[in-house]
Formats: structure tokens, C-alpha cells, sequence
């Protein structure tokens, strides 16, 4: 289950995302229709040799540095057997540029403050 998060800003600037994961967070189909084959070839090589121990899909909140855009990406974290840890993160679905995972208070793209970020919801 995820959760659903209101950002604000005092500028006025706001967005409402869906973070966390839901049902098909561990569903193999899932990682197929949301991340290229060119961002899977890492992860089908260990998967088509067993090395994956366990996989998760979650939306993480991140920013476009070149769009200015805060947004949802997913990301694809798996645990192999050898104990270490594989992230595969989407591009911007915008720009194809490197996306990054906003973990500390997000700064509104608009102008600079932090925002406020509130949950106001879940999802499944």
C-alpha cells in the first residue's frame, strides 16, 4: 500500500503524488511494462540466473534537474542472493534526463522554498 502526499508551497505551487507501492509492487509483469529493456538488462541477467533473492517496484517522490519538475519515478529495488542491492531508476518521462530521488524536504521548483509536504491519503 502506498501513500498519497499533497507538496505546497507558499508561492502556491502544488502537487499531489502517489508514493510507496501497491499491489503489483512485486509482480515481474510490473517490471516489464515500467522500465525499458535497455534499464533491465542488468537485473534480467541476475533474474534469469536465480540471483534474485526479492524485488520491489515503489514510486518514489524525485526532481528533474533539466525540466524543473517534481514528480513520481519509479524505481526498481532488488535484493540478490549474494546479499547485495540493486536500484534501477527511471528517466524523466519528459527529457530522458537522469532523475533524482528527492529523501530530504523538497525545494518547490518554481522558487526555491521548501515545501510542505502533508499525506492526505493511501492507495493500493
Amino acid at each position: 500500500m502506498g501513500e498519497t502526499y499533497r507538496l505546497s508551497c507558499k508561492c502556491g505551487y502544488a502537487k499531489e503524488l502517489n508514493l510507496g507501492g501497491g499491489l503489483a509492487a512485486c509482480n515481474i509483469n510490473m517490471v516489464t511494462r515500467v522500465f525499458l529493456e535497455e534499464k533491465l538488462k542488468e537485473f534480467n541477467t541476475y533474474y534469469i540466473n536465480k540471483e534474485v533473492q526479492s524485488f520491489l517496484v515503489e514510486n518514489e517522490l524525485s526532481l528533474c534537474d533539466k525540466c524543473k519538475k517534481i514528480m513520481i519515478t519509479a524505481v526498481l529495488k532488488v535484493q540478490l542472493t549474494n546479499n547485495k542491492k540493486l536500484q534501477i531508476i527511471n528517466d524523466c518521462p519528459s527529457c530522458s534526463n537522469k532523475i533524482r530521488i528527492i529523501t530530504d524536504s523538497p525545494m518547490c521548483p518554481k522558487c526555491g522554498q521548501e515545501m510542505i509536504k502533508e499525506e492526505i491519503g493511501q492507495w493500493d
